[in-house]
C-alpha cells in the first residue's frame, strides 16, 4: 500500500546564506589593514591591549576593529545589507504569522561612554574580529534585530587541518556554530559550518546563539559582524547622536 507521506521542518529560526561581492570584502578588509596600520585610525577603530578606546566585546583577547558608519555607505555595504535583511524580512513574514516589523537598518552605537570618539564619529555597530591560533568567541547573542556574519580571510592550513583531523573537538577547529534548543533524539540543536569561504555571509535573528571554536592553526581567520535594528531605532539613535555632537 502506498500513502502519501510529507516529512516537514516546523520549528527553529531562518539563517540566510550569500556571498558578499568581493569589492566589498576588499574594502571591509582594507579598512581593519589601514586601521591596524595608520596610528591615528588605530586609536579610534581598533581594541588591543595597548588601545582602548573602544569596548573590548565579550572581554576577548583579539584584535576588533569597528568602522564608520560613512566608510560603510562609501563602499556600498549600508545599501547592500539592509536590502538584504529586508529580502530575509519579507521571506519571514511570509513563512510565519508571528512577525510584524517595518524596514531594518544596519545599526549605529549612539553616544556610548565605551566609546572615546563617539562625539565626532557615527560608529556603526558593526567590527571585525581577528583570530590567531587559540582564539575563539564564547557562546553570546547580540543586542539588535538581526545579525551578520561574514567571512574575510582564512589562514591557508585551516581547510587542511580540519579535514585531516577525526577528532571531533579538532574538527571544530575555529568554526562558527549556532545553537538553538536543546540536544533531543531525531534533531540537531546545532548548525556548524563546515565548509566556510571569504565572501560568506550568514544573517539571522539577533537572539539566536552562536560560537567560534578555538582555532588550531596559525594565521589569521577574520570576520566582519553587524547587527541590524528596525527604523525607529535607527532614527532614535542618529537623532540622539546628532544632539550630542
Amino acid at each position: 500500500m502506498k500513502l502519501p507521506v510529507s516529512i516537514k521542518r516546523q520549528f527553529g529560526p531562518f539563517i540566510l546564506e550569500t556571498q558578499c561581492p568581493k569589492e566589498m570584502v576588499d574594502g571591509l578588509n582594507d579598512w581593519v589593514d589601514k586601521s591596524e596600520s595608520d596610528p591615528e585610525l588605530r586609536e579610534k577603530f581598533c581594541f588591543s591591549k595597548n588601545t582602548k578606546s573602544i569596548p573590548n566585546l565579550l572581554e576577548r583577547s583579539i584584535g576588533v576593529t569597528f568602522y564608520s558608519e560613512k566608510y560603510l555607505s562609501d563602499i556600498g555595504f549600508k545599501e547592500f545589507c539592509e536590502k538584504l535583511a529586508n529580502y530575509y524580512l519579507d521571506y519571514c513574514i511570509d513563512k510565519t504569522d508571528s512577525i510584524e516589523y517595518d524596514e531594518a537598518y544596519l545599526s549605529i552605537v549612539d553616544k556610548d561612554p565605551q566609546f572615546s570618539h563617539s562625539e565626532e564619529i557615527l560608529y556603526a555597530d558593526a567590527w571585525s574580529n581577528s583570530y590567531y591560533a587559540g582564539d575563539y568567541t564564547p557562546i553570546h547573542e547580540h543586542g539588535s534585530d538581526l545579525a551578520g556574519i561574514i567571512i574575510l580571510k582564512l589562514p591557508e592550513d585551516l581547510k587542511k587541518s580540519r579535514s585531516a583531523s577525526k577528532d571531533s573537538d579538532e574538527n571544530h577547529d575555529g568554526k562558527l556554530s549556532f545553537i538553538f534548543g536543546s540536544k533531543k533524539s531525531f534533531a540537531d540543536d546545532t548548525y556548524t559550518v563546515n565548509d566556510e569561504e571569504v565572501g560568506d555571509l550568514f544573517l539571522f535573528p539577533a537572539w539566536l546563539s552562536h560560537i567560534v571554536y578555538p582555532m588550531k592553526v596559525s594565521g589569521e581567520r577574520r570576520t566582519f559582524s553587524f547587527n541590524m535594528v528596525r527604523s525607529d531605532t535607527y532614527k532614535n539613535r542618529l537623532k540622539n547622536w546628532e544632539m550630542k555632537k
